[in-house]
Order: structure tokens, then sequence, then C-alpha cells
């Protein structure tokens, strides 16, 4: 199912009935544009850790905030519907705020993970041990994907393309 942050109840209350049956709540996120084998094993990975899967996906606008203007390649709708077509995923976030710490720092209080899912090429790592410090309610757990980087990707089609 598909969620948002601007409307949280329903996951939250979701996530509370699940952890009342003694599950873990996980949970990952990124911008998933131009899916590829390293996001489907940080997810296959992370899904394998946990019981209960939530995965955020990176708004249209928050994208184009730290990508540059020519990004996302698919739009958020795209990306979300692609995300949650994943049986092992159990809800999936839309992320609309800026990718600002308050914001996550909030978004983390608000589903209160057991566990936040990250690749060994993610970039705020020491932002978010640092959250995870100051919150002291989750584990930050580094799965190591296949090394594939979407906007090396999309950079080497715009090179080679005539």
């Amino acid at each position: 199912m598909i969620y948002s942050t601007d409307k949280l109840e329903q996951l939250k209350s979701e996530l509370e009935y699940a952890r009342q049956a003694g599950k873990t709540i996980g949970f990952s996120h990124g911008v998933f544009d131009l899916m590829h084998q390293g996001h489907l094993f940080l997810l296959i990975e992370s899904s394998k850790q946990c019981d209960y899967l939530v995965v955020g996906v990176e708004s249209n606008d928050s994208v184009k905030a730290y990508k540059g203007s020519n990004r996302p390649i698919y739009d958020e709708v795209h990306r979300t519907n692609l995300i949650d077509s994943l049986q092992f995923v159990n809800a999936t976030l839309l992320m609309k705020f800026e990718p600002l710490p308050n914001n996550y720092t909030r978004l983390f209080k608000d589903i209160n993970p057991d566990k936040v899912f990250v690749g060994s090429t993610f970039g705020y790592l020491d932002q978010l041990h640092e959250r995870q410090k100051q919150m002291g309610t989750f584990e930050v757990v580094v799965v190591d994907p296949i090394s594939i980087s979407t906007s090396e990707v999309i950079d080497h089609i715009r090179t080679t393309t005539p």
C-alpha cells in the first residue's frame, strides 16, 4: 500500500498493529529512479532482516533539490508504484518534504523503525549515525549492495548517445 508523509496516520496505525504482533519494523529509502540491481539487492536484503519493510521514495521536488533540475527521470507516481509492486515491501511511503535532517528525524519518530537500512554507498551515513545516537531508538544496518549508481548510468547514457 502507498502512503504519503503528509498523511501518516493510517501507516502509523498499521505499524502499531505490527509492533503489537511482535514484528520488527524496517525502513529504507531512496530515489529509485531507473531501478537497478543494486536497488533490488538492498531491498531484498533489508526485507530478510525485518518482518515489516517500509520503503520511502523521495518526491519529485526533493530529488530536484539535491540531484538537479533534470531529475528524476521517472516521476514519483511511477517510482512509488514500482516499489509498491515488490512483494517483499509491506508499505511504500512517498516522502513529501525537503530532504533536511529535521524532517528525517520527525519521520523516524513517526514511524519508529527498529532498523534503518542503507546501502554502503549512502552519502549521509555520518548524519544517520548521529541521528541514531540522538534518538537511540533504531539500529542502522549497512547493506553492501552491488555497487551501481543511477547518476553514473544516466551520465554514461548522456555522454554516449549522439
